[in-house]
C-alpha cells in the first residue's frame, strides 16, 4: 500500500470520529448521555462494575475504565482518601475558543442528561466549572462536574475535565 494511501486512510478514520472535533452529531449526544448515565450508575459501587486494569500514575494509583464517553482520551477511576472518583478528558486543544465553544455544548448536553439534578457553581470555582448533585430523599448521591482548564503554560494545552464523585 502506498504511503499516500495509508495517509488517506488515517485522515478519513480520524474525521470519522469525534475525538478532537468541534461538534457532537446527535447521535453522539445521545451516546454521551447513555453512557454519562451508566457512569453514574456505576458510581453508587465505587465505579467497581467499569474498573478494567488498575495502573500507577506519577503520583497515584488508578484504575482505566471500560467506558468512555465520545471524545474523551483518557477516563480514570482514583480512590482519593475515602471516596472514589471517575475523571475523564474530555478534550484538549490549544485554541481556546474552540474549547470554550465544545465546553458550552457539553455543558448544555449534560443539563439535559441530569434535568432533575440540582445545578449549582463549585466552591472553588473560577469561572469555569459546572456542577449538578443528585438529590434523592434528602439524601446526596454522586457529583458530575465540568471544568475547563484555561492554563496552557501548565501543560501547553487547554483541557476540558468531567468527574464524577461518589460524595
Amino acid at each position: 500500500m502506498k504511503k499516500t494511501s495509508i495517509i488517506t486512510a488515517m485522515l478519513v478514520l480520524l474525521a470519522s470520529t469525534n475525538i478532537g472535533s468541534s461538534q457532537l452529531s446527535p447521535e453522539s449526544e445521545n451516546d454521551f448521555c447513555r453512557v454519562l448515565k451508566d457512569m453514574i450508575t456505576s458510581s453508587h459501587e465505587n465505579f467497581e462494575t467499569i474498573k478494567k486494569e488498575r495502573k500507577t500514575g506519577l503520583v497515584d494509583l488508578y484504575y482505566t475504565s471500560k467506558m468512555n464517553l465520545p471524545t474523551s482520551a483518557d477516563t480514570r477511576i482514583i480512590l482519593n482518601g475515602e471516596y472514589w472518583y471517575l475523571s475523564c478528558k474530555m478534550q484538549e486543544k490549544s485554541d481556546k475558543a474552540l474549547l470554550e465553544k465544545n465546553y458550552a455544548q457539553f455543558a448544555r448536553i449534560i443539563k439535559g442528561c441530569l434535568k432533575s439534578w440540582k445545578q449549582f457553581i463549585p466552591d472553588n470555582n473560577k469561572g469555569n466549572s459546572i456542577a449538578f448533585k443528585e438529590t434523592v430523599d434528602s439524601q446526596c448521591g454522586p457529583k458530575v462536574t465540568l471544568s475547563m482548564e484555561k492554563n496552557p503554560a501548565k501543560s501547553g494545552y487547554h483541557k476540558i475535565m468531567l468527574t464524577i464523585h461518589t460524595n
